[in-house]
């Protein structure tokens, strides 16, 4: 799984890329054929958002948030994916 981490309107700390590299594996405990994610963060004064796209086979999905801090809004867009890639997974099964 390759991940591309973007950072607008701001520079991206290290402790914040090293943090989004240890929260995204945790996807693939719910669908391990993901092809690749990518995190976006935009930052403006107290808005904070996350977004991350993910690559599977033939879509994308896709989930944003917005919070305090750039950790509070990747969670919640990951908690937002592990509900998309369950239902993912659930229609490719029943497809069989």
């Amino acid at each position: 799984m390759q991940v591309i981490i973007e950072a607008r309107h701001f520079n991206l700390r290290d402790e914040l890329r090293e943090y989004t590299e240890k929260a995204v594996p945790r996807l693939e405990k719910f669908y391990d054929r993901i092809v690749d994610v990518e995190v976006t963060y935009e930052g403006k004064l107290n808005r904070k958002e996350a977004t991350v796209k993910v690559g599977v086979y033939g879509q994308t999905l896709v989930a944003s948030e917005i919070a305090d801090k750039f950790e509070i809004s990747l969670d919640a867009a990951l908690d937002k994916l592990e509900l998309q890639l369950k239902k993912y997974k659930e229609k490719l099964q029943a497809k069989r």
